[in-house]
């Protein structure tokens, strides 16, 4: 059975090429889906689903509250996961761990923060599917704040492209969260663990502008994710540099960053022609 490709205006021609799983793109101010394909069928987020954490975290807490880590939160880390490798209390606020989150989407940061603000992260991992029942999402679950699969024995966290359209929509609602993915590179402050040094977003079309380009548009930020299972994975937010109109895309499954980021910059050069 072939994917169904959905485009508002009726236009499906001549569509760049695309490799992964699915995909929408939608005007971010009206939130209409300007074009989609296999939207409705189940992903795995991977670590776009942390911009769910981040909303929740938000929700519960502001920014300068400090959390502090715990070696046992710490040890339940799972191995093969993306660490900021800090020991144990160490201690930033909120804003701190969140721009971690964010930027180089470490896995002990988000349970960092979970643990740190529901008590527990079995407690905030059902703030988080609090949120997405309060969103009506229904076709997306979370067991877990890393944005952990089937690849690492994590069996209910999955969603559709759809559902993710609607979470990055809803974070044009956290300005906190907006600045923090638009930041290229972020300076983390020292303290008695850590010392001063800069990290680099992993949204490359941020980060490696004279690779990924395009003269029509300018990316605002997003958040990336990768398992094994999702493939990679980006939720982006960009502005059309004629008109300033802002763009959402989600994409999933791509068989590697060359691949996903060259084929989202065609897909949104073709949207931004098609409907301006």
């Amino acid at each position: 059975e072939a994917p169904e490709i959905y485009a508002a205006n009726g236009i499906t021609s001549n569509l760049p090429k695309f490799s992964g799983y699915s995909y929408v793109i939608a005007n971010a101010e009206t939130k209409e889906t300007l074009l989609s394909y296999n939207g409705e069928k189940f992903i795995y987020p991977a670590s776009t689903i942390k911009l769910l954490t981040a909303m929740v975290a938000l929700d519960h807490a502001e920014p300068d509250l400090l959390l502090t880590t715990k070696q046992e939160i710490l040890d339940g880390v799972d191995w093969d996961v993306w660490v900021m490798d800090v020991p144990a209390d160490t201690t930033y606020s909120l804003e701190v761990w969140l721009n971690l989150l964010l930027i180089q989407s470490y896995g002990d940061v988000a349970d960092t923060i979970a643990d740190g603000l529901g008590g527990s992260i079995d407690t905030f991992v059902g703030w988080m599917n609090e949120k997405l029942d309060t969103m009506a999402l229904e076709n997306t679950s979370a067991d877990n704040p890393i944005g952990l699969d089937i690849s690492n024995n994590y069996n209910e966290t999955y969603s559709t492209a759809n559902d993710m359209m609607k979470l990055t929509l809803e974070t044009l609602n956290y300005p906190l969260i907006q600045e923090i993915m638009q930041k290229v590179e972020y300076l983390i402050p020292a303290n008695e663990n850590v010392e001063e040094h800069t990290v680099q977003n992993s949204n490359q079309l941020l980060s490696k502008p004279d690779t990924y380009h395009s003269d029509l548009f300018t990316t605002l930020g997003g958040k990336t994710g990768s398992t094994d299972d999702a493939g990679k994975c980006l939720s982006v937010i960009v502005k059309s540099n004629q008109t300033g109109r802002r763009y959402a895309c989600v994409y999933y499954g791509a068989p590697d960053n060359r691949t996903m980021y060259t084929e989202i910059i065609g897909l949104l050069e073709y949207v931004i022609e098609s409907y301006e």
